[in-house]
């Protein structure tokens, strides 16, 4: 199953830093072939110029800080 949905073209994988290592890793170790990914912080990289921090977490601050209630994850009981 996860080899069907990393080689999928039709699917687009949204993962973050995957780039380096992750996709090296996965076709390495299991001969998954991705396709179709697209790596958050590749594109932050790109429209930032590299003149900042690209973690995930910095990112999260700079776009997304205000939009979500992020208490409902610490929640467990709610999944």
């Amino acid at each position: 199953m996860g080899k069907f949905l990393f080689e999928n073209p039709l699917i687009c994988k949204v993962m973050h830093g995957c780039s380096s290592s992750d996709i090296w890793w996965l076709a390495k170790d299991f001969g998954i072939r991705t396709r179709s990914v697209f790596d958050t912080q590749e594109f932050a990289k790109y429209l930032d110029g590299k003149k900042s921090s690209t973690a995930l977490s910095a990112l999260w601050v700079r776009y997304c800080e205000g939009l979500f209630d992020l208490k409902i994850f610490a929640d467990k009981e709610k999944f």
